[in-house]
């Protein structure tokens, strides 16, 4: 009966099933159509709309398909018959996973081939993304289309949904004290994750009460219950969720010679450029000295957690996540800044006053695991971690651009630069992490390659910048990409026993 259900379904249905397949391939033909370099904003808002269209599409298929034998009311036919609950939900889902994820997979796997990635690489992130796809998007769609009887309570529950949804972020996001720093931070994906997990345990719940037991009301509430669970991971401790990150380190005890220390006398932070200071607060940065650090490591700092103690007992917890990373290969390999923003009023009560500080910072150690020569224009290139390269001088001629696609996740971090082949000179390095922690491939959005870019220039024509390998040597040069992963996520407390805030503002 399952198939007898699918098959007419299919019948029914096939020119909305060819209709959102359509959607989801127009999307890969124009990613296809951008290729390395053709990167326009038209094109990347194409791309959007049609991943925006895709889903709603999706979703009006997944909706059609339920409410060919709706579950709510008395008069359906699959009732009278009778046809097994069991059945019924079995041919639903064959349903959505051939007709709503098989083209997705499909589509996906019809972008990669044909540029000679490798099968196994290319399927797997693949299905890694449509897989991520269903249980975050496509199976929750489906439990929502279980306890709507048409399309109009359809919408108006999606309606509800989403600005029951927007009132909690709004809420969340103006408590005090809540600054779901894990959301914003490098393991978002724990929060993601719990969340999506959630979703799919009610979902599952709703899909058994509705086919089996057809009690709507409850996987209503169910709903309700499971749109509350998603948005509470937000609140997730820090504390928490990078013990767990901890758990995952790729290597293990490689950060045991690292050490921080506090030292006055590398002196005051003169700038951030990424976090400064505002009229509500002022940034208070406490110089750090580094040991144990390994040439072409990077030292990444993902949260700092700062306690004030004054001389009466009282207690001020400051935190946030990140934003300063130390390359050894790129800058000073002895010190960093662990910054805070304090409130203006707490410096205006205790900064003058000695008081005693308390730093824990969350790390990650990042080693260097290859180094690639590229050319710097014409190069078409397969790399093991950067995946197919190219280069080729902007349309300007003042810097090379440097484009990778890759199936699957991308290095966590690069080090890019131009290099001089006779005389060894090099031009300023460009280096960045993708900070993203999470040990599989999820990326929702465009398809499941990733992208790797940057611009090198060589030339200013102001004259204000001055390169040492500028135009006439770029025949002689190369394009030298370093790649770092992730060996150990770790803490290390420091411990300041007497100290005047307002001696360490950013200047």
């Amino acid at each position: 009966m399952i198939w007898h259900i699918f098959r007419k379904d299919c019948l029914l249905l096939w020119r909305v099933i060819v209709g959102v397949a359509l959607l989801h391939f127009a999307q890969i033909a124009v990613l296809v159509k951008m290729g390395h370099f053709n990167s326009t904003r038209g094109l990347n808002n194409l791309v959007q709309v049609l991943f925006l269209t895709g889903m709603v599409g999706s979703a009006f298929l997944i909706t059609a398909v339920v409410h060919q034998d709706s579950i709510p009311g008395v008069r359906q036919d699959w009732l009278v018959r009778p046809i097994k609950r069991r059945d019924l939900l079995l041919a639903k889902m064959l349903f959505v996973l051939a007709a709503v994820a098989g083209p997705i997979l499909t589509a996906n796997l019809t972008e990669g081939l044909p540029d000679s990635f490798p099968f196994v690489a290319t399927f797997g992130a693949a299905l890694s993304r449509t897989t991520y796809l269903t249980l975050a998007a496509v199976l929750p769609m489906l439990a929502f289309a279980a306890i709507t009887k048409n399309f109009m309570e359809m919408i108006v529950g999606g309606a509800a949904t989403f600005f029951a949804f927007a009132v909690l972020m709004l809420f969340n996001g103006d408590a005090p004290g809540l600054r779901q720093m894990v959301s914003n931070s490098s393991i978002y994906w724990i929060g993601d994750s719990s969340a999506v997990l959630l979703i799919i345990l009610f979902a599952a719940g709703i899909l058994v009460i509705q086919f089996f037991r057809r009690k709507t009301m409850i996987g209503r509430v169910l709903a309700g219950a499971a749109l509350l669970a998603a948005v509470s991971t937000t609140f997730l401790p820090w504390q928490t969720a990078f013990a767990l990150q901890q758990r995952l380190s790729p290597s293990p005890g490689a950060s045991s010679p690292v050490a921080l220390d506090f030292d006055a006398s590398l002196g005051r932070l003169r700038a951030v450029p990424t976090y400064g200071s505002t009229d509500s607060a002022r940034l208070v940065a406490f110089p750090l000295r580094v040991g144990g650090l390994a040439d072409g490591s990077i030292l990444a700092v993902d949260h700092t957690a700062i306690r004030l103690a004054e001389a009466d007992g009282r207690t001020s917890d400051l935190e946030r996540t990140g934003v300063s990373s130390l390359w050894t290969d790129n800058g000073d390999p002895e010190s960093l800044y662990a910054t805070i923003p304090v409130p203006a009023t707490l410096l205006e009560r205790i900064g003058t006053r000695p008081i005693h500080v308390e730093i824990e910072e969350s790390l990650t150690l990042f080693g260097r695991t290859a180094s690639y020569q590229i050319l710097p224009t014409g190069a078409n290139q397969q790399l093991p971690d950067l995946g197919w390269c190219k280069t080729r001088a902007n349309d300007v001629g003042t810097a090379i651009q440097v484009r990778c696609l890759k199936p699957g996740r991308g290095p966590a971090c690069t080090s890019v630069f131009l290099e001089h082949g006779p005389s060894g000179h090099q031009n300023p390095k460009v280096s960045s992490c993708g900070r993203d922690y999470a040990p599989f491939f999820s990326q929702f959005v465009p398809d499941s390659l990733t992208r790797f870019s940057v611009n090198l220039p060589f030339s200013d024509p102001s004259g204000r910048m001055k390169y040492l390998v500028d135009g006439p040597q770029i025949p002689e040069s190369h394009v030298v990409a370093r790649v770092y992963q992730r060996q150990e996520h770790f803490t290390r407390h420091i411990v300041i026993p007497s100290v005047v805030l307002k001696d360490w503002l950013q200047q």
